[in-house]
């Protein structure tokens, strides 16, 4: 499955650019865009004292097949415990949300404490560490409100990383559409998660394309012309 997280190729497609804005562009094509810049991507051990929870969603659509993992490591790196579930047809934010909750709720069934969390979901982050009340109308209004009360109980916070340096929890998200169960623990990690286990340990570095450095209305064209 390590194709699944391989960074994204730049098209090798050619398409002619249209005259746009009195500037003749037919002759532009995406090979003379210029190249993308990266940048180093790796997941960062947990601070002397805490543990990390890494967690992800994954949905097939919006709404979608969804589910999700995660799993909590130690200062060195070192899997701690893990968890997946299938949730049937969700969106993505529900998977993200459900995962977060899950490693809440191990956190609490295993009586930890001081633990990071850390997810690529900006917007599943916003929702349970605002202040704020969560509106009676909102689907994941119980959810969100049981995180709060775990985080705080259990001396926890919330942080956010990028896809890159949350390869383990991404591969346990996808394991979890394979699963029967709308929740499983996993004592020790599956057998393709292992590799990136030890990478993320010695602090592999992923490589993470950054936005398209030409202007955002040429790469968009380029894009409409290739489908």
């Amino acid at each position: 499955m390590a194709d699944v997280y391989q960074p994204s190729v730049a098209p090798t497609w050619t398409p002619s650019l249209p005259c746009y804005g009195g500037v003749n562009h037919r002759q532009m094509r995406v090979e003379q865009l210029p190249p993308r810049k990266v940048t180093l991507v790796q997941w960062h051990h947990p601070s002397p004292g805490f543990l990390k929870l890494n967690t992800d969603g994954s949905a097939f659509g919006q709404p979608g097949p969804a589910s999700y993992g995660g799993l909590i490591r130690g200062e060195k790196g070192e899997w701690i415990c893990g968890y997946a579930g299938n949730i049937g047809i969700r969106t993505s934010l529900t998977a993200e949300i459900c995962g977060i909750y899950k490693g809440l709720c191990l956190i609490r069934e295993k009586n930890l404490c001081r633990v990071m969390i850390e997810t690529d979901c900006m917007a599943a982050i916003s929702l349970i560490s605002s202040r704020e009340e969560v509106d009676d109308k909102h689907p994941m209004k119980r959810i969100i409100d049981e995180c709060r009360e775990i985080m705080a109980s259990c001396g926890c916070f919330m942080v956010h990383t990028v896809r890159e340096g949350n390869f383990c929890a991404d591969m346990l998200a996808k394991l979890g559409h394979w699963l029967q169960s709308d929740y499983i623990e996993l004592r020790d990690p599956p057998l393709e998660v292992t590799p990136y286990l030890s990478r993320d340990a010695v602090g592999f570095k992923y490589k993470r394309p950054l936005r398209h450095c030409a202007p955002k209305y040429v790469v968009d064209m380029c894009r409409r012309l290739a489908k």
